[in-house]
């Protein structure tokens, strides 16, 4: 195998965001409507840290495997400012956080080549 080391920089959209359901019957248990009321940061720079890995025996119309490893850490606060939540009934919690996202990505790749 090939280790292939990489540092990035990006950017990364976020902002959609679910209804949470607290029991099989449906009653709403947080209604987080959409990103707007949660004050939620949409763009988020980002700083990235990871390896790809390549078969190194990799030849012409075989395919091969390759597997990357990243750690991605995003240096603002999800939020804008801090953000009041209910985590039960009539208890409640003010967040704000960053945010680190651990990736394994898999694939198979095949040389393509004209002739």
């Amino acid at each position: 195998m090939t280790h292939l080391p990489f540092i990035s920089l990006g950017i990364g959209k976020y902002g959609q965001t679910e209804t949470y359901y607290k029991n099989q019957n449906g009653v709403s248990y947080n209604n987080l409507g959409n990103y707007k009321n949660f004050n939620l940061q949409t763009v988020l720079p980002f700083m990235e840290l990871g390896t790809t890995l390549i078969n190194s025996s990799f030849v012409e119309n075989k395919r091969s495997i390759f597997i990357t490893f990243s750690a991605r850490y995003y240096p603002m606060s999800i939020f804008k400012s801090k953000t009041e939540i209910e985590y039960e009934i009539g208890e409640t919690v003010f967040i704000q956080y960053r945010l680190i996202e651990f990736n394994i990505i898999a694939g198979i790749q095949k040389n393509l080549r004209k002739n």
